[in-house]
């Protein structure tokens, strides 16, 4: 007998699209509003993202205790369901369901949500019936959902033409350059590149029960599905008795009563899928910084080359240090932002999710290379202020020298006044030397060598 439940799969995709948001936030992202409206955009509903407008005039109300936050909580999403779902696979070629043959399971999305964001990441939300002939326990159950959850790549197409449509409609001065890395340094860009094209990095399966399923009657089952770092049980973060949540590393669940809403349902999707896209920019963004500060060290520790050219070399990884300082800041205030501006029960969600992924600690481990940044920014300005000195101190000797060629052509010119009569070979030797002298000590200050 083949049984039926409710589940969700939500996977973070890599999406290359990094949208300047700062030029962006100038009209209030109404650029962005025109993209998501063009007539000739793939099949789905097409949302942004924007400020609730009420009729008493307050940011806050009773209708979801949400606030506004400085930046819109996603760039767009595209939501199929339907006719359109069945459109859009049929579009990119793709059949409508996931299957493991070796098992006949079975899972058949409802609901498809593809959400965008703009720091090139997003999400594929896809919610519907799983279908599993075999399940005989609650370990069966999950080892055969996790099993069909691998299979999510295989949709990648789907949101890769959702990246591409969406992207040609967006105005060029708010892409980040024509590879969308634009303003972020060269070696974190080539850490990102391999992302240019979307693809999906993981899946985090939230299981759906109706209260009283025999797969989750008790404690101890629910544990053997929510995995935890810790071995204390998963707790219930539900703020209404009508539903359960539970949340853990790759696995969450809902259990449902007989009096809670479809909307109440799924604002556990929806938050796990925002963490999502935000955890998978952080994990990147840490090895970014890594090799970005790896190959800094390697590239402003050259030795062999004069003051000028270090000059400009310095210069250059300056500027480069002050972007990816404010990228860091931008998109930090950004994270912080969206929880401040979280509903009380999203905002549980949310804290138990950053408690149970480690997420401040992934934090923590890119404030201490931006704090390592920080004091490279330091000694390369200090560098620079030594060598401005040493370039100035250059130019004083060398306007020196040239004083010292003007005596010595006064002396040229009274030695032949009559003073000294005829060829002097000691006076010509004089000459020469002091002069070859003046030479060498130019090309010497000139072409010295100068430290970091």
């Amino acid at each position: 007998m083949t049984e039926r439940r409710r589940v969700h799969f939500n996977a973070p995709i890599a999406t290359g699209l990094f949208l300047d948001s700062r030029k962006a936030a100038e009209d209030g992202f109404a650029a962005v509003a025109r993209a998501s409206q063009a007539s000739d955009l793939p099949v789905g509903e097409w949302r942004i993202a924007g400020s609730k407008v009420r009729e008493s005039g307050m940011t806050r109300d009773v209708d979801d205790r949400r606030g506004t936050t400085i930046l819109p909580r996603f760039l767009v999403e595209r939501v199929l369901t339907g006719d359109d779902l069945a459109a859009a696979f049929e579009a990119v070629d793709l059949e409508a369901a996931l299957t493991d043959e070796s098992s006949g399971s079975r899972f058949v999305p409802d609901t498809v949500t593809i959400r965008l964001y703009e720091f090139g990441y997003g999400t594929l939300l896809a919610s519907g019936t799983f279908e599993c002939p075999q399940c005989k326990g609650t370990k069966a159950y999950r080892a055969h959902v996790e099993s069909v959850s691998s299979l999510m790549p295989q949709w990648t197409p789907l949101a890769r033409n959702t990246i591409e449509r969406f992207e040609k409609k967006l105005p060029g001065d708010l892409l980040l350059g024509d590879s969308s890395f634009a303003s972020i340094p060269d070696a974190v860009r080539k850490t990102s590149a391999k992302h240019d094209e979307a693809a999906i990095l993981w899946v985090h399966r939230i299981f759906e029960f109706e209260r009283g399923d025999p797969l989750v009657d008790e404690a101890k089952e629910i544990e053997q599905i929510v995995f935890r770092f810790e071995p204390a049980p998963p707790r219930n973060l539900s703020i209404d008795g009508d539903y359960e949540f539970y949340v853990g590393e790759g696995n969450s669940v809902i259990i449902s009563g007989d009096m809670a809403l479809r909307e109440e349902l799924d604002l556990l999707p929806r938050i796990i899928a925002t963490q999502n896209a935000y955890f998978a920019r952080l994990e990147s963004f840490d090895t970014e910084l890594f090799h970005y500060m790896n190959s800094l060290s390697r590239d402003i520790d050259r030795r062999n080359i004069s003051g000028f050219q270090k000059i400009e070399r310095l210069e250059g990884k300056s500027q480069q240090i002050v972007d990816l300082l404010e990228y860091a800041e931008l998109f930090r205030s950004t994270y912080v932002d969206y929880e401040y501006h979280l509903d009380p029960q999203s905002r549980a969600i949310w804290k138990e999710l950053t408690r149970c992924w480690g997420t401040e600690n992934r934090f923590n481990a890119i404030e201490g290379k931006l704090v390592s940044l920080e004091k490279i920014y330091d000694r390369i300005r200090g560098s620079l202020r030594s060598l401005y000195d040493g370039q100035l101190n250059t130019f004083v000797i060398i306007f020196t020298l040239f004083g010292l060629l003007s005596v010595l052509l006064d002396m040229m010119v009274y030695m032949e006044s009559g003073a000294f009569p005829g060829f002097d070979v000691v006076r010509i030797v004089i000459l020469v030397a002091m002069l070859a002298l003046l030479a060498l000590l130019g090309y010497r200050i000139l072409n010295r060598e100068t430290p970091f």
